[in-house]
């Protein structure tokens, strides 16, 4: 009897520390929206793409970029680098609910509550296993980070846990309607970044039915569809993928090679050296451990397979053919770690203690980061764009092209130019982040002598 009372008592102790510091991590991540959420604005170069493309396609119904590299945009629907899905459900939304330039921040929150709900109501387990899997996400620091910016990074954590609670659908009777529903689900995360697609060559690691078949069928719609997603539906900017495949197509089969294993030594280098701080370093060993502790369960568990092939075959691509540093890690990453941890978390519960101290850890160390990044994005340093260059581009005849001089980028609130003229069709703007051939634009947006200015030709404004 005393045993059982002990083993009550633990149980509820173990309970109370995991809902307290779960408590604890919802007020840190309350505080952060209810505080900063209202005034904040896009920061980062990136965001003002999200931001105006989802906005274009709410005014227009059109995925045509209105913010693009070149003016030109992808091969098919003209859309920006970023591909064709945001815009469609940001601004697929906004038609519903209505345009506000914070439509696309509370859409992200949304989805990883619903997220975070799927997973608590759908996978049958403890509650205990419960509690630490929303406290694994919810003290992530990647997930705080980006929950309070207009980057769609919160779509693709909740794309990982959705992925988790299908997958573990589909394991627990191997059901094909459950197969069907998971390979439309990564059909769909696909289209929000085409390296999803390589989930499909996890499948193989899988038991699924038709095996043979099956695998012939996931590795060549791994990577088709990769390719072909990247190819024809997101505008094209250089990377060592992209240079490799011209020099390809040049015949010097040598320098691509060679470019390549460049690459690959440089991101290498900075996996072990690049970092913004302690809360960095902590969630690049994070991903290190949870890799290493998955594959003592390699055999036992075909879901931490699947994790552990899928997280690998994202890695190896990243290595050699993008780039490893600068956040892009742990964007990448942090969707795939969240999805192993969540399968080591429902394998082995409470031993999955030290990974979770170590992901919580980070979170903490971030806070003064975040804080600090805050004060910019709430208070931005921004001008305004001048009523007087608003009406004279709104005053334009379509179409229009406006060339936004890269001495602007920076110093104006770009979310405040406008995208259609009196008559209500679109005005486009190239935004020049990469040394590329761009469009004959229309119109240069210049700064001379302080002030902002529209000039039909750039050598007028000079």
């Amino acid at each position: 009897m005393s045993t059982l009372l002990t083993e009550k008592t633990i149980s509820n102790l173990t309970h109370f520390l995991i809902g307290a510091t779960l408590s604890v991590v919802v007020l840190i991540f309350l505080y952060f929206q209810v505080w900063y959420g209202p005034n904040n604005t896009p920061y980062y170069g990136d965001e003002n793409f999200y931001v105006k493309n989802a906005e274009n396609f709410y005014r227009h119904s059109s995925l045509e970029a209105a913010f693009s590299y070149t003016g030109r945009g992808a091969r098919l629907l003209g859309v920006d680098a970023h591909g064709p899905a945001y815009p469609l459900l940001q601004g697929g939304i906004s038609k519903l609910i209505g345009w506000h330039l914070l439509t696309i921040p509370l859409i992200h929150l949304f989805l990883l509550g619903s997220a975070l709900l799927c997973l608590y109501i759908r996978v049958k387990s403890e509650l205990s296993t419960k509690l630490l899997q929303i406290l694994l996400v919810l003290g992530c620091p990647v997930t705080l980070f980006y929950s309070m910016t207009f980057m769609p990074e919160l779509i693709h954590i909740s794309g990982g846990m959705m992925l988790y609670v299908l997958l573990k659908a589909y394991l627990d009777n191997k059901s094909m309607r459950n197969y069907g529903i998971l390979l439309a689900f990564i059909l769909v995360l696909g289209f929000f970044r085409s390296t999803w697609f390589f989930a499909y060559l996890g499948l193989i690691v899988l038991p699924v039915p038709k095996k043979e078949i099956q695998a012939g069928l996931v590795l060549l719609a791994g990577l088709v569809l990769a390719f072909g997603m990247q190819y024809l539906f997101h505008e094209q900017v250089p990377n060592a993928f992209s240079e490799a495949g011209n020099w390809i197509a040049q015949g010097q089969w040598e320098r691509a090679i060679a470019d390549l294993l460049f690459n690959t030594k440089r991101n290498l280098y900075f996996l072990l050296n690049y970092t913004e701080g302690w809360f960095y370093t902590f969630q690049k060993i994070w991903l290190i451990l949870s890799l290493i502790v998955a594959f003592f369960y390699l055999k036992k568990e075909p879901l931490i397979r699947f994790g552990v092939a899928g997280l690998l075959i994202l890695l190896v691509f990243n290595l050699v053919f993008y780039k490893n540093y600068d956040w892009v890690d742990l964007r990448m990453y942090t969707p795939w770690v969240i999805f192993l941890n969540l399968g080591l978390i429902h394998c082995i519960n409470y031993k999955a203690l030290p990974l979770l101290a170590l992901n919580f850890s980070s979170f903490l160390l971030i806070l003064p980061f975040l804080s600090q990044l805050m004060s910019y994005r709430t208070q931005p340093g921004a001008r305004d764009i001048p009523q007087a260059v608003e009406r004279e581009l709104v005053d334009l005849k379509a179409p229009v092209l406006v060339h936004l001089d890269p001495a602007i980028l920076d110093g104006y609130a770009l979310w405040q130019l406008p995208l259609s003229n009196h008559e209500g069709e679109p005005i486009r703007y190239i935004l020049p982040y990469y040394e590329i051939e761009m469009a004959s634009p229309d119109i240069w947006l210049v700064e001379k002598d302080g002030q902002l200015s529209a000039c039909p030709k750039k050598s007028l404004c000079q």
